[in-house]
């Protein structure tokens, strides 16, 4: 729990606080907490359609600010991945 904590510190401050198209839901336990032995959360960034019709703001947030997170916490303790539109939050 402790390196979750530490990847939303760390997320938290790669995201500007001033985005008001941007909603940050989590980390919370994915639906489905335990697969093959290992804890899964979840972190959703949701924007507002009436501010980000298309996503561009948010696919340019994301691989402008968190990709280079992504790198840096991936060991052998915790993985993140992203999954842009996924069809279900499972």
């Amino acid at each position: 729990m402790q390196e979750i904590r530490l990847v939303q510190l760390s997320f938290g401050m790669q995201i500007p606080k001033n985005l008001e198209w941007l909603e940050v839901i989590g980390p919370n336990p994915c639906p489905i907490f335990t697969l093959r032995g290992k804890k899964r959360y979840q972190i959703i960034l949701k924007s507002s359609k009436k501010n980000d019709v298309n996503g561009k703001l948010l696919h340019n947030l994301i691989r402008k600010k968190l990709f280079d997170k992504i790198n840096f916490y991936n060991n052998k303790k915790l993985k993140i991945s992203i999954d842009v539109d996924p069809n279900n939050l499972l």
